[in-house]
């Protein structure tokens, strides 16, 4: 399995607080588990550098807790104008994969963005992945301003829990069912009210969705890690389980 978005470094943000917590996240995967260590980078907030070096400190602590598990670290990086004057980006992409976890402002799409993401695609050579993109729904007006950030070579990361969720359940179907899903992760902080939920997620999915659904997920998700670009194409969910979709 590959978690394309966890916070479960120490200290690092508003993920796992302490150790223990990490231990207690980390023993929720199994060996040869994949993990993307993504901790939250606000560049209005500091350097490149001084994350890296926290960062860093924290992967330092963790190693002898991973137990067979595989660790990318990784950053979420917060879209703020901030950015755009920012050299040395392409060192927040997920460990040697080239790919780079990007949270969109939670309100309309600036317009600076689509030129930011072509020059990290153009220039930069690194491969933009949208996190959690059906939380942005509330601030958008129509799933428009979505796809024409997928028409370049974007991709989207949805969250195992917004899989369960009946608060999320409807924006997750509406980009399912454009294909507009390409990989999972599980946006873990903490074990009380946002856990690791990635096998529970795959349960969903071999149950509501196409058979070949998770299969595509988790190709898409080994192509990426491999800094290769998948085709972006899900199926639909199965025609007799419409009804729990619109719950």
């Amino acid at each position: 399995m590959i978690d394309f978005h966890a916070h479960l470094l120490p200290g690092l943000d508003d993920g796992a607080a302490d150790m223990e917590i990490t231990r207690q996240l980390l023993n929720t995967y199994n060996r040869g588990d994949i993990i993307a260590a993504t901790p939250h980078f606000y560049p209005a907030e500091e350097t490149i550098e001084n994350f890296l070096k926290r960062r860093e400190k924290a992967l330092f602590e963790i190693q002898p807790e991973l137990n067979g598990k595989e660790l990318l670290a990784g950053a979420e990086v917060h879209l703020s104008p901030e950015i755009t004057a920012m050299d040395g980006i392409e060192r927040l992409a997920i460990g040697n994969t080239g790919c780079i976890l990007l949270e969109l402002p939670y309100e309309p799409v600036p317009s600076w963005i689509e030129a930011f993401l072509f020059s990290l695609i153009a220039k930069k050579k690194l491969i933009p992945v949208l996190a959690h993109a059906e939380r942005y729904f509330p601030a958008y007006n129509n799933i428009k301003e979505l796809e024409k950030l997928l028409k370049m070579d974007v991709y989207v990361q949805v969250n195992a829990g917004s899989v369960l969720s009946d608060k999320r359940k409807k924006a997750v179907r509406l980009l399912q069912e454009r294909g507009m899903i390409h990989v999972l992760g599980s946006d873990c902080h903490n074990m009380n009210s946002r856990p690791n939920r990635m096998a529970q997620a795959h349960t969903e999915i071999r149950k509501s969705w196409e058979t070949a659904c998770l299969r595509q997920l988790e190709d898409n998700a080994a192509q990426l890690i491999n800094g290769k670009k998948p085709e972006k194409h899900i199926l639909p969910p199965k025609k007799n389980l419409f009804s729990f979709w619109k719950k």
